[in-house]
């Protein structure tokens, strides 16, 4: 029916835009624990190397997961994953947990299901929206992550804490809502 079309296009569209914030948000944050956890250059190296790498993993090897899996399959697998990441950068204590969240990050950014699932279930009299919103998503998603992660980080209103467990409820809230949606390979 349009009303669940309609329904799984906004659900999609949303989980875009949050999984790029969900991954933006560390990058501000990564001067701060470099100072609170002594992080050595290498390691902070290590982070981004992590994220790269889990990008290109699944981007080499799980591209067409979505394909058999289903989009809403690998959607909520995604999720979950990203908010692995997010309890990953609760009070890290070393090193190895944030790169261990990049890394998770890496794999949970490879949303390209959620893209293809946007450009699915797109109104069919304005299909247009399903381009625009997987194409403009990311760019929206970074600049949302990277301003809520700066303004946490400068002005000390929400801790980076408060910040990745706020991003576990909204990533599981989203999770909970992709698994009424619709689901588009059959």
């Amino acid at each position: 029916s349009d009303g669940r079309r309609a329904y799984t296009f906004s659900v999609a569209a949303f989980c875009v835009i949050i999984c790029f914030a969900a991954t933006a948000i560390p990058v501000p944050l990564i001067a701060i624990w470099t100072q609170a956890l002594s992080l050595t250059t290498f390691e902070v190296s290590m982070t981004v190397f992590a994220y790269v790498g889990g990008c290109l993993t699944v981007l080499l090897f799980f591209s067409k997961l979505s394909n058999y899996l289903g989009r809403r399959a690998t959607v909520i697998l995604t999720l979950a994953i990203g908010i692995a990441s997010c309890l990953c950068f609760i009070a890290p204590q070393n090193a190895s947990a944030i790169i261990l969240g990049r890394l998770l990050q890496g794999v949970f950014l490879a949303t390209s299901a959620a893209m293809s699932w946007t450009v699915d279930t797109a109104p069919k009299s304005h299909a247009w929206l399903g381009t625009a919103l997987s194409a403009a998503g990311p760019g929206i998603g970074f600049i949302l992550g990277t301003v809520l992660s700066g303004l946490s980080a400068e002005t000390g209103i929400i801790s980076a804490d408060t910040l990745f467990i706020g991003l576990a409820v909204t990533l599981a809230v989203v999770l909970a809502a992709a698994i009424p949606a619709v689901e588009t390979m059959q």
